[in-house]
């Protein structure tokens, strides 16, 4: 996973916020590859998992993760939020 940091260093100028409400999504991206894997919708698609940070109003990571059996979702999730920590 790749944070947005140049972003990020830039909202650092911004007083620090007591809260950090960090949503993340993964949207589906369809794709006509031939290596692409099959969604939950039955297309093939890629999958990006996005991590937005409300308070700040800025997307934190944009990124394709192909979801497989034991994939741990909470990983992007834990550097986001060290990344968020961080900026105090």
């Amino acid at each position: 996973m790749k944070i947005n940091t140049g972003l990020i260093g830039f909202e650092a100028v911004k007083p620090c916020e007591e809260i950090a409400t960090l949503d993340m999504d993964a949207t589906l991206s369809e794709t006509s590859k031939k290596e692409s894997l099959y969604s939950y919708e039955g297309e093939k698609a890629y999958q990006p998992l996005n991590t937005y940070w409300h308070e700040r109003d800025v997307l934190l990571h944009i990124g394709r993760i192909e979801f497989a059996i034991g994939y741990d979702v909470t990983k992007p999730f834990r550097e986001a939020v060290m990344e968020v920590a961080e900026e105090d």
